[in-house]
């Protein structure tokens, strides 16, 4: 588990941040890279670690969307907690393939990873990522329309005092 030092964290700056740094290597493949953002409440969490994060969906994402694709990441606020996804319009993934996907060294296409350069560690890093800030990872994909990949994280929560201290009888 990777050791997380967490503080409160705005994501969307951190997030322009890296599609910022990354553009330039979607555009010379000829893939689109956008961000969405709705209003989203801070969360606690560890700078560094979802950066990588967010690197290792976004490189996994470039690894595997074709020339003159798209790639979307989409923070909002769902229930009590933040949503960050990271859709593309790749070849997408089998079905059968899903459940293992977070696993170390899994990957879903030998030949298809291999070219890639892949490790197979990437997904099981954002998996530890995601845990170690309370959250979790899933992906959705449909077979040659793409996938998303959305990381779940709670929301910061705002330690309230009782309107009495404890103890302190109601009159």
């Amino acid at each position: 588990k990777p050791p997380v030092h967490l503080a409160p964290l705005a994501l969307e700056p951190l997030i322009h941040d890296v599609v910022a740094e990354l553009t330039i290597l979607f555009d010379e493949r000829r893939i689109t890279l956008s961000f969405e953002s709705r209003p989203a409440p801070p969360i606690l969490g560890d700078a560094q670690w979802l950066k990588q994060a967010l690197i290792n969906l976004l490189d996994n994402a470039l690894r595997y969307t074709p020339s003159g694709g798209t790639v979307t990441v989409r923070l909002q606020t769902v229930g009590e907690g933040v949503v960050l996804a990271v859709e593309d319009t790749g070849h997408g993934i089998e079905p059968e393939h899903l459940p293992h996907l977070f696993e170390r060294f899994y990957r879903s296409d030998w030949a298809r990873a291999k070219d890639s350069g892949g490790t197979g560690l990437g997904l099981p890093i954002v998996r530890e990522i995601a845990e170690a800030h309370g959250g979790s990872i899933s992906v959705t994909s449909d077979v040659d329309k793409g996938s998303t990949f959305t990381l779940r994280l709670p929301a910061q929560t705002h330690q309230t005092t009782p309107a009495y201290p404890v103890g302190t009888p109601k009159t």
